[in-house]
């Protein structure tokens, strides 16, 4: 997964921030503010993403195996 893959899902998941008629993006925020926890949260991000597809891997193989 690339930054600007996580960007724009951050983006998606929250909202922008106004301060005085300026309009931020969470990810703009995140990324400027805190590098490092811009890479924590991607890396939790791709974690789950990860565990996710094995999961679903795990059920296809299931489903596979009861049409044998």
């Amino acid at each position: 997964m690339t930054d600007n893959d996580f960007i724009e899902f951050l983006n998606s998941v929250e909202d922008e921030v106004v301060i005085f008629g300026l309009t931020f993006s969470p990810a703009e925020i995140v990324k400027a503010l805190d590098p490092i926890a811009f890479r924590c949260m991607k890396s939790d991000y791709e974690s789950m993403l990860e565990e996710e597809d094995e999961n679903l891997s795990i059920q296809i193989d299931d489903i596979s195996h009861i049409n044998e």
